[in-house]
């Protein structure tokens, strides 16, 4: 393929260049978004968690001293 040649096609060449650079780059940023959502959810799941406990902790505590008269 000569140069002329190659000048030529240079937006066919630019477009698959650009498609063999972008695919793995937005598979990987796809990748890193899911990771992010998935670490997201954990930590809100966790953040869940705890507070049901303290809710729960609260709620107990209530039960047993409705007037709250004891000192902690």
């Amino acid at each position: 393929m000569r140069l002329a040649e190659l000048v030529e096609d240079a937006p066919l060449w630019a477009l698959i260049l650009g498609l063999v650079i972008l695919v793995p780059a937005v598979a990987w940023w796809a990748k890193v978004i899911t990771a992010v959502g998935s670490l997201g959810r954990v930590v809100l799941g966790m953040a869940k968690l705890r507070t049901q406990a303290w809710l729960r902790r609260s709620l107990q505590s209530l039960m047993r001293d409705p007037d709250n008269s004891s000192t902690d």
